[in-house]
């Protein structure tokens, strides 16, 4: 990512980059961090400085691909986080969205790249396709980026929809609650979207509550109890 840039262009991402960074460590909270370790989000560094404070600072800049892969290329929480927030959507092309995929080891990562850059890409659907023969992360940010897909878009795209469907009980079957939880939120962004589409969800949820795998039942009882339907 970012080769072969002119040199100006390189300057001009070097500098934002730096800007970002400075304003990073004057907001440093370590207590914040502490707790966040806590919560087994771990980082190499991080400064504990909260999503809308980055947002903020991020606004100040015009979207900017290559700073943002600068950023997101450094061991820092904050630098990833405004890596995605950096990120000019339209000018992402699928290799380099798909690279950041593969290297996204982390549910708030994936969280904030889900949402601020994947469920935005045109080729969201190819992207699914690359990332679920990945590991575990690839397919929690599967269903995420899914999830803020329905979420996000006044369309529905049906390409992404059937993906879900052939999907869901395969990768319901896996025993880790991070994968589950990432299928029940799909499940609910899609149910979100209009009466028919919650019905067809609650009738998948009823179906997977059938099955004789324990971590299938789980995520749609997580699907049920968001929706409170029991």
């Amino acid at each position: 990512m970012s080769q072969g840039l002119p040199q100006n262009t390189e300057k001009i991402s070097n500098t934002i980059v730096k800007e970002l960074l400075q304003s990073v460590k004057r907001l440093q909270n370590g207590d914040i961090s502490k707790i966040m370790n806590r919560m087994g989000l771990f980082y190499k560094y991080n400064y504990g400085v909260s999503i809308p404070q980055l947002r903020q600072m991020a606004d100040k800049y015009e979207p900017n691909n290559e700073a943002a892969f600068i950023l997101f290329n450094q061991e820092i929480r904050e630098a990833k986080i405004l890596s995605s927030i950096l990120i000019e959507n339209k000018k992402l092309s699928f290799e380099d969205a798909r690279r950041i995929g593969v290297e996204i080891d982390n549910q708030e990562i994936v969280e904030q790249f889900s949402r601020n850059v994947f469920s935005q890409v045109p080729f969201l659907f190819e992207l699914l396709e690359s990332w679920i023969q990945g590991n575990k992360w690839n397919k929690i940010l599967c269903f995420y980026s899914l999830g803020w897909l329905f979420k996000i878009q006044d369309e529905v795209n049906d390409n992404c929809l059937l993906w879900f469907k052939k999907q869901c009980f395969v990768e319901a079957e896996s025993d880790d609650l991070l994968i589950q939880q990432a299928i029940s939120f799909a499940m609910q962004s899609i149910g979100s979207k209009s009466d028919i589409l919650k019905q067809e969800m609650t009738k998948m949820a009823d179906r997977m509550m059938e099955s004789e795998k324990k971590s299938v039942c789980r995520a749609a009882e997580d699907f049920k109890w968001l929706n409170a339907i029991y």
